[in-house]
């Protein structure tokens, strides 16, 4: 198709300047071809034309669909973009075949941007086709690079040209380096050319990517704070390759300090009173930004090289989780994400402290919140 067009477009042009004289050239300046229809065979020649170019139309408003749909799916395959977009009506209904999800929403982005941008069609038209050239360019650029980054692969794959030429040491084939030049060409082209649309075009490139840049942020601040830091299974857990979700959570908080003798001190009392498996997260709140990122190591280190060890032959899962929230904000965030039964905090040097603290995330986190860190309180439950 590309060659067919290559060969086509310039001879109707030709064609145009051949047959046509000064006058009906300027006549007929924004409608070339439909003069020349309409001079060489007149009304009828002329709706010929018309019919012709509405059907290309559809083939190419069905190009714009496809390569949207590719684009947006390969995006959400890589995280960019929600994973909402590889879903499609087959998938709900299945007598319908294709028809994803976001052939809709391309739709009615193009019918939004049309009514918010009016008399901007031609602007809009030549957006498209600088960004339609991007894309080939991408595409041109990105068969290079498979010879440079995966030329094993290359070499398994059947369909690989022979014409190539030597770079750096690589063969690079000839075929898309000389695409990528011809389209870079005209893309620069159509930048200087097209004054109107250059402006446009950088906005709603701008506005997309910043769209991406503070999705693909969130996403990534997302995995950050609802993965755990480092999980281990003991007893049963450690021979298993995933661990089950559905454990009994409950959550110690602990500065660092104290943090092997706490989470003893709670694995003993949860194995007396909560007999069978569970699971135990160690959480600390990094409130101060000037402390940020020392206590991520050393809780890591506590409780696989001497937490894990001494419970290894128990049924419980240790996990070890840091935000950068305060305490209650961070807890808040960690039952959305991963719902506890209880939590459990240090005394402290101030016992009563301690304790209107501890009611306080009560009536915030709507679980159990007690005290740990007294010594006495193993054996009071143990006399109970």
């Amino acid at each position: 198709m590309v060659v067919l067009v290559g060969i086509t477009a310039p001879i109707t042009s030709f064609l145009c300047l051949g047959l046509l004289d000064a006058g009906q050239l300027n006549d007929f300046k924004n409608s070339l071809l439909s003069g020349l229809a309409f001079v060489e065979g007149g009304k009828p020649l002329l709706f010929v034309l018309v019919v012709d170019a509405a059907l290309m139309l559809f083939a190419a408003v069905n190009t714009a669909y496809v390569g949207c749909i590719g684009l947006c799916t390969t995006m959400a395959k890589q995280g960019n973009l929600p994973a909402f977009f590889l879903r499609r009506w087959a998938h709900k209904y299945p007598f319908m075949q294709g028809y994803p999800y976001v052939c809709f929403m391309f739709m009615a982005i193009c019918a939004l941007m049309i009514v918010l941008l009016p008399g901007q069609v031609d602007n809009l038209g030549q957006v498209y086709g600088m960004a339609f050239l991007a894309v080939m360019c991408s595409f041109c650029f990105g068969v290079l690079m498979l010879r440079i980054k995966m030329p094993l692969k290359v070499e398994r794959s059947p369909y690989k040209t022979k014409w190539t030429f030597p770079f750096k040491g690589y063969q690079l084939p000839i075929p898309p380096a000389i695409g990528l030049a011809t389209l870079l060409f005209c893309e620069i082209v159509l930048l200087f050319s097209a004054e109107g649309a250059r402006g446009l075009g950088f906005q709603i490139l701008g506005v997309i990517l910043i769209v991406m840049c503070f999705y693909r942020m969130g996403v990534l601040e997302g995995r950050l704070r609802e993965l755990p830091d480092l999980r281990l299974g003991m007893g049963k857990f450690a021979s298993m390759e995933e661990i089950p979700e559905t454990l009994p959570i409950y959550v110690l908080c602990t500065g660092g300090a104290k943090a092997r003798s706490l989470a003893t001190m709670l694995i003993k009392l949860l194995e007396r009173e909560e007999p069978g498996p569970k699971e135990i997260v160690i959480f600390h709140a990094e409130e101060e930004s000037a402390r940020r990122g020392m206590m991520h190591e050393l809780l890591q280190r506590v409780v696989s090289q001497q937490i894990g060890p001494s419970f290894k032959n128990h049924d419980i899962v240790l996990t070890t989780k840091i935000l950068p929230d305060t305490l209650v904000d961070g807890l808040i965030y960690l039952k959305k994400a991963h719902p506890f039964k209880k939590v459990f905090i240090g005394t402290g040097t101030d016992p009563e402290t301690a304790e209107r603290y501890a009611r306080d995330l009560e009536s915030n986190l709507g679980v159990p919140v007690e005290n740990i860190g007294r010594p006495t309180l193993i054996d009071t439950k143990t006399t109970k």
